[in-house]
């Protein structure tokens, strides 16, 4: 497996996370502290389950983190949506970061089909494989 930080996606997210960063910066002060810093730290939770999902021992819990990844984009592309209906975000920068987001949810949407393919196969192969969670399942239900 390749290291996290040589995968596009992190890359992508990467740089997602310096634009907005910048972004922040002028947005009002009641909404940079309160949904400016909860999308920067959904970002860099999103960038977590990146190490995470790559890192992941077998391809049931990689999808539980790229399930879970899915559902923080969402979350993200909802909270960026209201800081552009409140004009916190200009249209130019809010394009630009819809670009960021969908590079990279095209990129997650390929690694979540990938995965799913990979699991299916081995489901097959062996279908009464059930292992006891591990630490790596056990701190997925942790980053809530």
């Amino acid at each position: 497996m390749a290291k996290y930080f040589h995968l596009n996606i992190y890359k992508k997210a990467f740089d997602f996370l310096i634009y907005y960063t910048n972004v922040l910066v002028n947005f009002r002060r009641r909404y940079k502290y309160t949904i400016g810093e909860n999308i920067l730290n959904k970002i860099v939770d999103f960038i977590v389950l990146i190490y995470l999902a790559n890192d992941a021992k077998n391809e049931s819990l990689r999808l539980k983190f790229l399930n879970k990844m899915n559902l923080g984009l969402q979350y993200i592309t909802v909270l960026l949506r209201l800081c552009h209906e409140t004009q916190d975000i200009a249209h130019e920068k809010y394009s630009k970061l819809v670009e960021f987001m969908e590079d990279i949810e095209g990129q997650l949407n390929g690694w979540i089909t990938y995965t799913a393919k990979q699991l299916a196969k081995k489901t097959q192969e062996a279908p009464d494989n059930h292992e006891p969670l591990d630490d790596d399942e056990m701190a997925v239900m942790h980053l809530d």
